[in-house]
């Protein structure tokens, strides 16, 4: 026992500093695609129901990374400390190599360009880490002191490491405190414009009136341009007949301006007419191609450290440069120093600690030239242009070859689906459900079992990009904007003609439609009774059906597990409420499949409205909702066309779903979108980003602006 505690405390600080490196590196590659990994299981159909489990284990081992790094470098330290001041004489050389790893581990919890907060709320903490970080830093500052590192043959080499590992420390920090909210709402807010001088304009114009002249005080009202201004980087970007390149440059210019967004800040009326005039002229991918590239700015703006490094002109390029110079001299002097009296195995650690300092730092510079960030600044750039515009084209054909390629979605490109019937027919009681609910662990249990994902299919972003556009157009008052964004089904209801029949389902409170027309949905989907699509039908009408279904289930699962991103309301209530309804009514028989549940639920008759007979105590809808299946089978399907009419049918329901779906983007708040780059992203975040820059939601002035007062005079 006693050997093994012996080789333990030899040992130890070898294990600390390959722990500590070996963090960094699962760090940097599982920050590389945290933007694009969801962790919800496939649904059966398509044959990935393997990639759940390792989706929630790449989550599980992201968030350990993160949290152990710090940790181990910490402990590392306090243990050098400890050692130094417990101190048998004399010293063997492999002590002074010892205390020289100190500034490798403050280095590690500097962290990585790509990775500084985890989730939002880290960069709210950014205080608690600079008072860690004061903590750590005086931590090895008295082992450098100690050790007198300072005065031997490594102080040159160690006084480096420490210049370095301090900087990206409070690099890191400061990363951390410009993308919490309050320093980037102070960001975003424009300079004070304190407008005309009231006082002397009143002044000089009585002055003129008392001297006989006429003066008088018109609006001068400010110019609109016919055409969106495109900035230079774009014209260059269209000469070279580039249209990601252009793109591109669009959503740096936009980016600017909708970033704004996220801090809850006011847009202007020209700022939506600047971009309704391109959007107008884009194709569908192009302009979801230009969202994505918005949003993953935005992630890197609050999860890495691009708040610092790329809002500061040459920043970025200066300081990795300057990093890996001096990481480079430090390995050069280290290689070249007296080896003499230290350990192999110590010396062999020290050089893979600066192989891996320098490492990193190549990594960051590279990761760093080859972000569109990077691009844009090249070609913006007036005084390097004519040497950067070859070098910038050449890193985007790299980026966009093999680092991201354009078809390729910069976000997870899933939606996560929650069927209430499905839930409440696999959700049966029984002994561990009972000990997961008094765990306190039956949501989360919940949340990973019985929640699958889909792809966003191009046919579903089609559609919402069409009924987006239909509706900008059709405004024709800046005051409507508002009427049309707060329509939930009204609109495409009205357009078929049948809002006089369905309105009692789209003006309810909204939880209590989503869950009308959600069970509706599944029904109709599921319903024995549907003719079988033909293999000669058009993709798009089987895809009507498809969409629906698709965002039905997503609209569920955003009400019961995510209702932070919904309107307020009692939308959990009622789905417990109707899942009680629904193992009740199928009580009598066990082990049913969905196919005779949705048969057994179709055939009540709702001729009776169910409101009226449960009365107000249980919140339940699913007859409501069968109602509205029946209802809906009643207007608008016939036995003489009965595939054309099932068509027509579920084309309704998918505007309507449409309608929904932004009606839900545009009252979450930007902080919750904000908050989900970093699981993915939601389809509900790009779809808010979107409508606001097609000129919807609540992010907009209503009036366009009175301009600028001017006085004239005359004799």
């Amino acid at each position: 026992m006693l050997s093994l505690e012996k080789l333990w405390n030899k040992l130890e600080i070898r294990v600390l500093v390959i722990s500590s490196l070996s963090l960094q590196i699962l760090l940097l590659v599982l920050a590389s695609f945290q933007k694009h990994v969801i962790s919800y299981r496939w649904a059966q159909t398509t044959n990935k129901t393997w990639q759940g489990p390792l989706a929630l284990m790449f989550h599980w081992l992201l968030w350990l990374a993160y949290n152990m790094a710090d940790y181990v470098a910490t402990v590392a330290l306090a243990y050098l400390l400890v050692s130094e001041i417990f101190k048998a004489t004399p010293q063997s050389k492999n002590h002074y190599l010892h205390m020289f790893w100190a500034p490798f581990f403050i280095l590690h919890i500097g962290g990585q360009d790509i990775i500084t907060a985890l989730s939002v709320e880290d960069n709210e903490l950014w205080s608690r880490h600079l008072l860690t970080m004061l903590s750590q830093l005086g931590l090895a500052i008295c082992i450098y002191l100690s050790s007198n590192l300072q005065v031997g043959e490594l102080r040159v080499p160690a006084a480096l490491m420490f210049s370095v590992a301090i900087f990206k420390y409070v690099e890191r920090i400061w990363s951390l405190q410009r993308a919490s909210q309050a320093a980037l709402r102070n960001s975003m807010i424009t300079k004070p414009d304190p407008g005309l001088n009231y006082a002397n304009l009143v002044q000089v114009y009585t002055s003129y009136r008392a001297s006989g002249l006429t003066a008088e005080i018109e609006l001068e009202v400010e110019k609109q341009t016919d055409d969106l201004e495109i900035p230079q980087a774009y014209q260059s970007a269209q000469i070279e007949d580039s249209k990601y390149k252009e793109i591109v440059c669009m959503a740096y210019e936009f980016f600017q301006t909708f970033k704004r967004v996220f801090v809850d800040l006011i847009l202007s009326y020209e700022d939506r007419e600047g971009s309704q005039k391109y959007f107008e002229t884009l194709k569908t991918d192009d302009a979801y191609k230009l969202i994505e590239i918005e949003l993953s700015w935005m992630y890197e703006i609050l999860h890495s450290r691009g708040s610092v490094i790329y809002s500061f002109k040459h920043y970025g390029w200066i300081s990795r440069v300057v990093t890996l110079f001096v990481t480079t001299v430090t390995l050069c002097l280290f290689a070249m120093s007296d080896h003499t009296g230290y350990g192999r195995f110590e010396t062999s650690l020290t050089y893979v600690l600066l192989g891996g300092a320098v490492g990193l730092e190549i990594i960051a510079l590279v990761f760093m030239l080859l972000s569109f960030w990077t691009y844009v600044e090249m070609r913006n750039s007036r005084f390097f242009s004519r040497f950067f515009v070859g070098h910038a084209n050449f890193l985007f054909h790299i980026q966009e070859k093999w680092v991201r390629p354009k078809k390729k979605p910069r976000w997870s490109n899933k939606m996560a689906q929650y069927s209430l019937i499905t839930y409440s027919l696999v959700d049966q009681p029984c002994r561990s459900r009972s000990i997961m609910k008094c765990l306190g662990l039956k949501d989360t249990w919940d949340h990973y079992r019985y929640t699958t994902c889909v792809t966003v299919n191009e046919y579903l972003k089609e559609l919402v990009f069409q009924v987006l556009k239909k509706k900008m157009i059709e405004i024709d008052d800046p005051t409507n904007y508002r009427r049309f964004t707060n329509h939930r089904g009204q609109w495409a209801l009205q357009r078929k003609g049948y809002y006089h029949e369905f309105a009692w389902s789209v003006e309810a409170e909204f939880d209590d439609s989503i869950l009308l027309w959600h069970i509706a949905t599944d029904l109709l989907f599921n319903d024995p009774g549907k003719p079988q699509p033909k293999p000669e039908s058009k993709p798009e009408m089987t895809s009507a059906r498809e969409i629906s279904q698709h965002i039905s289930d997503y609209m569920s699962f955003l009400l019961i597990m995510r209702p932070f991103m919904m309107p307020a309301g009692i939308g959990q209530i009622r789905f417990g409420d109707t899942c009680a309804e629904v193992n009740s009514f199928l009580q009598p028989q066990s082990a049913i499949d969905k196919g005779t549940a949705v048969k057994r639920i179709l055939d009540v008759n709702t001729d009776f409205d169910p409101g009226l007979v449960k009365g107000e105590r249980s919140k339940s809808v699913l007859f409501k909702g069968c109602m509205l299946a029946h209802n809906l089978k009643k207007q608008l399907i016939t036995d003489e066309n009965l595939a054309q009419d099932w068509n027509k049918m579920w084309r309704l329901i998918s505007v309507v779903w449409v309608e929904m779906l932004c009606y839900a983007a545009s009252k979450c708040s930007g902080q919750y979108h904000a908050k989900q780059l970093s699981k993915g992203g939601e389809l509900l975040t790009v779809i808010w980003f979107l409508m606001a820059h097609l000129g919807m939601g609540d992010q907009y002035q209503i009036e366009q602006g009175d301009g600028r007062y001017k006085m004239t005079v005359t004799k």
